[in-house]
């Protein structure tokens, strides 16, 4: 008698079993929650090392001082001309402290020539200075008093003539205020433009028997290298990157 077929066991299916559905569900969020953390982490602040300088040297060059003289016109000839001029261009030597946070207290020696030629206003002035200022990261401002030494003639001729019309001399105090921006080339070094107002020194001109004594106001303005001599090792937050 031939054996009688009997169909394979299954085992039983049950109704509204849902854990093959879970384990996809946590399967997916497990992915998602994988690949959204890297992203959070890049979003997330990233600090970088910010230095501050507790000693740091500039130097610039410098155009400033300058006292405008004496003009005189010619109706004839229809000409005008100046005379008793100063227009500074030379070079300027800093030394920085740094004090609390930004602020710095700092020493400046500066020089320079009279470059205007005929009939000017002594030669050369050298003024050394001292100042306090704010020094960030991008920007810094300061206010400084300069001990002026002028140097060279006194005296000077007339604007259309040959001849003795006037004197002045300058006081020894100037005050400044000037502002500036600072590019890092380098964790040490920096590009710093600059530029401000300069109140002084007291002049005292005579000019064709006439007297006038006066502030001389006028402006500064230079482009230096700053380099940080030593760094502060006083505790700074760091600069978080955006």
């Amino acid at each position: 008698m031939a054996p009688r077929y009997q169909s394979p066991t299954r085992s039983p299916v049950r109704c509204g079993d849902d854990r093959p559905l879970r384990r996809s569900a946590a399967a997916i969020a497990a992915l998602l929650a994988g690949g959204a953390a890297p992203a959070a982490d890049a979003r997330r602040p990233v600090p970088r090392p910010s230095h501050r300088a507790l000693l740091e040297v500039q130097g610039s060059v410098v155009t400033g001082p300058h006292a405008f003289g004496n003009e005189q016109c010619d109706l004839d000839r229809r000409t005008c001309a100046r005379a008793g001029r100063f227009f500074g261009l030379g070079a300027s030597a800093e030394l920085r402290l740094g004090l609390v946070g930004p602020l710095r207290l700092h020493g400046r020696l500066h020089a320079a020539g009279n470059v205007v030629r005929d009939k000017r206003l002594y030669s050369g002035v050298v003024a050394p200075a001292i100042g306090i200022g704010l020094y960030g990261h991008r920007l810094f401002g300061r206010f400084e008093t300069a001990f002026v030494h002028a140097f060279g003639p006194e005296r000077f001729d007339a604007p259309l003539a040959d001849v003795p019309a006037g004197t002045a001399r300058w006081g020894r105090v100037s005050f400044a205020l000037a502002a500036g921006v600072r590019f890092p080339v380098s964790p040490r070094l920096r590009i710093e433009p600059w530029g401000g107002y300069v109140l002084g020194p007291y002049e005292r001109r005579t000019f064709q028997g006439e007297r006038e004594a006066r502030w001389l106001s006028t402006f500064v303005a230079g482009i230096g290298v700053a380099f940080a001599l030593i760094d502060d090792p006083r505790p700074r937050r760091a600069r978080a990157r955006p």
